[in-house]
């Protein structure tokens, strides 16, 4: 559902729940997930760059090879994430 309502053209999916969602591969360049639940959500190797992850929690989340270029992780909570391989500058 999230990739089809970004696909028609939603950004905003900030505040909502996405505890432990399956999403590898997924492409969500400049999406808007501010304080949204991702615990111990798969992300790997996502499309994420331009994204808003102010507050997020990612506790425990699988971020492997994922593309964070310019990425918002203003407050973001990363304990136990997995980091590894991740693309992010600026």
């Amino acid at each position: 559902q999230l990739t089809a309502l970004y696909a028609a053209g939603r950004r905003d999916f900030g505040h909502l729940d996405f505890h432990e969602a399956w999403m590898p591969g997924v492409e969500l360049s400049g999406v808007n997930l501010c304080q949204a639940n991702l615990v111990s959500v798969n992300l790997h190797q996502a499309v994420l760059s331009d994204a808003q992850l102010t507050g997020c929690n990612l506790w425990r989340a699988i971020l492997t090879g994922a593309n964070l270029d310019r990425a918002n992780l203003a407050r973001a909570v990363l304990i136990r994430a997995d980091l590894s391989a991740v693309s992010a500058s600026g």
